[in-house]
């Protein structure tokens, strides 16, 4: 991004309100790569909370979250008289004319569809924020390197669209679909199993997250069969789910079989360890102290893999402890065990003979 296009948006306070990780991500990228400084919300409750602490030039509210959704948080901020004129955005996959007039009547100010859209995201920003931007045409501009290789094609995946909404971030790419492939890869079992007992809301949130996660991906085919399927749950009909829910996994198999591949690639090409540039023996009283945590079931592993990483410097081992974050962060204290029982293993085959 040029200066003079980042000096368009610099210094705009936002506060994102997003209970989707993905989608914050995402979101995130594409504000801070202009310039402005994002602060996250999980859920309207914690909005609610923030707004009263903290000053923001706008808030981009999603609707449908876990604890408060967003429109009884924008309930609550307009309650204030103090945040009468504080712009509200909403993002929003259903992007209704009923629900653009619901989002009005709340007291929200414009909204968004996801997925998201740079442009038009900025665009919306620039129209509700009071700070001196320039008023001439601006243009998005990639950060890829023209010397890098292209993204493998993902069937399934409209690869080359996530990459234009990401500014062309490969890295941050190959990380959102790692983290789709972790978080939703067995969503439709969880969805039948909803299904299965009559709880048509837990599977229409299950549905509806999928969808939010599956469009900024690029992932079309899944949005579209989310979005049919999530329209039937909420219709409580049930003649058509079990077709709906049966395209959708057809679909999903394919996304989530090539987000497979394309990570088996990495991790062939990529995690060759480099013992000569570590402590074999440090590296070994890290890990053990690690596996006792996890052992405990001590939230404080995360915060001790997470210096470990920092610690290490170097992206090579990094890599190798991504899934294990995921799985400490989802309270996976099994699988968090059993990656690092792999990676330790692993350590012993290929670097035992350098222990001191």
């Amino acid at each position: 991004m040029e200066p003079q296009n980042l000096s368009r948006f610099c210094g705009i306070q936002v506060l994102l309100v997003e209970d989707n990780e993905i989608n914050q991500e995402v979101a995130n990228d594409i504000l801070t790569s202009v310039g402005m400084m994002v602060t996250i919300a999980g859920n309207g409750k914690d909005a609610v909370e923030m707004v009263k602490r903290s000053s923001y030039d706008i808030i981009l509210m999603d609707i449908q979250m876990p604890v408060m959704d967003g429109y009884d948080a924008t309930r609550a901020i307009r309650k204030d008289l103090a945040y009468s004129e504080l712009p509200i955005i909403a993002m929003t996959t259903n992007a209704t004319p009923s629900n653009h007039e619901k989002c009005l009547e709340v007291g929200m100010n414009d909204f968004v569809s996801k997925p998201i859209d740079t442009k038009g995201l900025l665009k919306k920003i620039k129209q509700w924020t009071t700070l001196n931007i320039n008023n001439k045409t601006w243009a998005i501009e990639e950060k890829s390197n023209l010397k890098e290789e292209a993204f493998p094609a993902l069937e399934g995946i409209d690869v080359e669209s996530a990459l234009s909404r990401l500014g062309g971030n490969q890295k941050l790419y190959r990380k959102l679909l790692t983290k789709f492939y972790l978080i939703h890869k067995y969503d439709i079992a969880e969805i039948k199993k909803a299904v299965d007992q009559d709880d048509y809301k837990t599977a229409e949130i299950i549905t509806h997250t999928l969808k939010g996660a599956a469009g900024n991906l690029g992932a079309k085919a899944v949005y579209l069969a989310s979005s049919n399927l999530e329209k039937q749950l909420k219709s409580f009909e049930q003649d058509q789910l079990k077709p709906l829910m049966e395209h959708l996994e057809r679909v999903m198999v394919q996304v989530i079989d090539g987000i497979a591949s394309i990570e088996q690639g990495a991790e062939d090409e990529d995690t060759t360890i480099q013992f000569d540039e570590v402590n074999i023996t440090d590296i070994y009283d890290r890990l053990e102290g690690l596996m006792k945590l996890i052992e405990d079931h001590d939230m404080e592993a995360a915060d001790y893999l997470e210096s470990l990483i920092v610690g290490l410097k170097d992206p090579v081992w990094s890599s190798l402890f991504v899934s294990m974050s995921e799985k400490l962060e989802q309270y996976d204290f099994h699988g968090a065990k059993h990656h690092l029982s792999v990676i330790i293993s692993k350590l012993k085959k290929e670097g035992g003979s350098k222990r001191s």
